[in-house]
């Protein structure tokens, strides 16, 4: 994550109200930079897609289901991933095609006795790769990360 990073989220918690101020400081900085460079992406992301992720953050949703497909070599990009999101009211299918890069950052941790999985999603940021690649990476409560580049206009979203 460039601008919504674990440290400064876990500083913002920590109770430490020197650190927290601090902390939430560069947060906000951060986050008019980044709503900066995701109006940059206007023409790079479908825009349905585009225009939801202005309005809708899926903070406090969580990770469901986590799904590769992998389709027949030699036909494009053959790797495809689904991210199903819910909280109790919604279900959110994300849809990428194309993957040309995935990564999972996650590690099992006891929060008071709870073994949590990743937790809630917290945060996320589309940004530009290259002029062919975007790449969406989310933050989970938990610090667990999830990084996806894929090809521009290759994803897709429903509600389920």
């Amino acid at each position: 994550m460039k601008y919504f990073k674990k440290e400064l989220w876990q500083e913002m918690n920590m109770g430490d109200i020197t650190l927290m101020e601090k902390a939430e400081e560069e947060w906000n900085k951060n986050s008019k930079q980044y709503w900066d460079q995701y109006k940059m992406l206007e023409n790079k992301l479908p825009k349905e897609i585009f225009e939801l992720f202005k309005q809708k953050d899926f903070h406090d949703f969580r990770l469901k289901e986590y799904k590769i497909i992998h389709h027949k070599y030699g036909e494009g990009i053959p790797v495809n991933l689904h991210l199903i999101l819910t909280n109790d009211e919604e279900t959110w299918l994300l849809e990428y095609s194309s993957i040309k890069k995935m990564k999972i950052d996650f590690e099992t941790e006891e929060l008071q006795g709870d073994l949590r999985g990743f937790d809630d999603f917290g945060y996320q940021e589309f940004l530009e790769v290259d002029e062919e690649t975007i790449s969406h990476e989310i933050l989970f409560a938990s610090g667990a990360q999830v990084l996806i580049h894929f090809q521009r206009n290759s994803i897709r979203i429903s509600q389920i």
